[in-house]
C-alpha cells in the first residue's frame, strides 16, 4: 500500500469515527435530557406531596383499635393480627375489625358461643363551618425574647361524621369493649423559599396558619341508622328489644369526646365549663402559650360498649337478621390562627361535589325449610289467576265428593249409569 493510499485509509477511519462519535453523543445527550425531566418530575411531585398533604383544615383519621387488651395501629401492619381477631385497613378513614372467635369467655349478652360479628368504622372528611356563635376573634400576648407579640385567632367549628356498623354475613353474635382511637390534626400548607445554604437550594417556610383542636362533642347520634329513599337518615328499631343490641359512645348529643395529648387515658381538663368562652380561651392561651400543649395534633376515642345483630321471626315465617349501624356527627371546636391558601370548608366541599354517605343498617332474610314453603305459598297466592285456578279446582273436588260420598249423589250416579246402559 503506497503512502497516498495509507493516508486516504487513515482519513476515512478518522472521519467515520468522528461521525459515529457525534451521533453517539447526540443519543447520550437526548437520554440525559429525558432522565433530567423524569427526575425533575419525581422531585417536584415529592416536594408538592411534602408541602401540600391535601387541603388545609382539620384532618381526622383512625389511629388504632384497642380490643381484648391489645392495640392494632392503622399505620403498622405488624400489629394487625391478634389471637381471635385482626384488623383490616382499607384506608385511614375506613377499617374493619374482624373477629374470628371468643378467646376466653363469651362476649355475647346472651352467653352464646359461636361466630362473633365483624364491625366496620368509617369517617368522613372534616369540614370547617364558616358561621357560628363562637366565631368571634380572640387576641392574646406571647413573648419572643424581649418582644411581646399580640396574636389574633378565631374560634370556629368543624364537623365530621363517624359510622360504626355490623357487617352482614360475618357473624351474628355480640362483641363488647372495643376502643377506636382517632387522631385530629390541623393541616396547613408550607411554602418553598430559596435557601442557597441547603443542598437542594430551597427549604420549607414556617407554617403561616394553624388549626388547633380545643374540644369535641357529639352534635348528633343516630343508633340503628337507616338510609331512606330520599337520602335522609333515620333511627328505626326492628323492635323495642333491639335497642339493647347497640351501645356506642358517644350515646347522645352533647356527650363530650375528651382530647388527649397521646392515645392513652391520661388527660387533664383545661376548661372550667363544658364549652369554653372567649375569656376561658384567653386565660388558657396566656397560661400555656408558647407551650407544648399549644399543638395542632390531638387524639380522641369512641367506644363500642356492645354491638350485636338482632334476629326476629320463627321457623314458620323464617328468621330475619338485622345488622345495626350507628351514625355520629362530631363537632370539633378549633382555634384558627394565621393565613391559609386553600381551607377545606363546608361550602368548598359542596362546591367541589364532595359527598359522604353512610352504609346504614341492613337486614338479611333467612328461611327455614318450613318457612321457605310458606313464603313460596304466599308468593303463589299473590297471583289472582292462581287463586281463580285454585277456586275452580276446589269446586270440582267438592262436586266429585258429593257424587261419591252422599246418598243423593249415589242415586244420581246410579240413574245416570242405568240410563247410559239402556242406550
Amino acid at each position: 500500500m503506497d503512502n497516498y493510499t495509507q493516508r486516504r485509509f487513515l482519513h476515512n477511519i478518522i472521519h467515520f469515527s468522528l461521525t459515529l462519535g457525534a451521533k453517539v453523543n447526540k443519543i447520550i445527550l437526548i437520554l440525559l435530557l429525558c432522565l433530567t425531566v423524569v427526575l425533575s418530575s419525581i422531585a417536584l411531585h415529592f416536594r408538592l406531596s411534602t408541602i401540600s398533604p391535601g387541603p388545609e383544615g382539620l384532618d381526622v383519621n383512625v389511629y388504632g383499635v384497642y380490643y381484648r387488651g391489645e392495640l392494632a395501629l392503622v399505620n403498622d401492619s405488624s400489629t394487625f393480627k391478634h389471637e381471635g381477631w385482626h384488623l383490616e385497613v382499607e384506608s385511614t378513614k375506613s377499617i374493619v375489625l374482624s373477629v374470628n372467635e371468643y378467646t376466653n369467655n363469651s362476649e355475647d349478652m346472651h352467653g352464646r358461643y359461636g361466630d362473633p360479628t365483624d364491625v366496620f368504622v368509617r369517617l368522613s372528611r372534616a369540614q370547617i363551618l364558616n358561621s357560628w356563635q363562637y366565631g368571634s376573634q380572640v387576641s392574646w400576648e406571647t413573648e419572643h425574647g424581649n418582644e411581646k407579640v399580640i396574636r389574633v385567632g378565631k374560634i370556629v367549628p368543624a364537623d365530621f361524621e363517624i359510622e360504626v356498623g355490623s357487617i352482614p354475613g360475618q357473624g351474628d353474635l355480640g362483641i363488647k369493649d372495643v376502643t377506636i382511637w382517632l387522631v385530629l390534626h390541623g393541616v396547613s400548607w408550607r411554602n418553598l423559599i430559596k435557601d442557597p445554604d441547603t443542598p437542594e437550594g430551597y427549604k420549607l417556610e414556617d407554617v403561616k396558619g394553624q388549626i388547633i383542636p380545643i374540644m369535641a362533642w357529639a352534635e348528633e347520634v343516630k343508633p340503628w341508622a337507616w338510609k331512606t329513599k330520599d337520602g335522609t337518615v333515620k333511627t328505626d328499631y326492628p323492635n323495642p328489644s333491639a335497642k339493647d343490641n347497640v351501645d356506642v359512645f358517644p350515646r347522645a348529643k352533647g356527650d363530650e369526646l375528651t382530647l388527649y395529648e397521646k392515645p392513652n387515658d391520661n388527660f387533664q381538663w383545661y376548661w372550667t365549663s363544658k364549652i369554653p368562652s372567649s375569656e376561658d380561651l384567653k386565660e388558657w392561651l396566656a397560661k400555656w402559650s408558647p407551650d407544648y400543649r399549644f399543638r395542632n395534633t390531638w387524639y380522641t376515642k369512641i367506644r363500642i360498649n356492645y354491638i350485636e345483630p338482632h334476629q326476629s321471626g320463627n321457623i314458620i315465617t323464617g328468621i330475619t337478621t338485622y345488622y345495626p349501624s350507628t351514625k355520629i356527627r362530631v363537632r370539633v371546636l378549633c382555634l384558627v390562627v394565621g393565613e391559609f391558601t386553600y381551607l377545606w370548608t363546608k361550602e368548598e366541599a359542596e362546591k367541589q361535589g364532595y359527598e359522604w354517605e353512610i352504609v346504614g343498617s341492613q337486614n338479611v332474610e333467612g328461611n327455614t325449610p318450613l318457612g321457605a314453603f310458606f313464603k313460596a305459598a304466599g308468593e303463589w297466592f299473590s297471583n289472582p289467576f292462581n287463586r281463580l285456578f285454585l277456586a275452580l279446582t276446589i269446586i270440582l273436588i267438592l262436586i266429585i265428593m258429593l257424587l261419591v260420598f252422599t246418598p243423593l249423589g249415589s242415586a244420581v250416579a246410579i240413574a245416570l249409569a242405568s240410563r247410559a246402559a239402556s242406550k
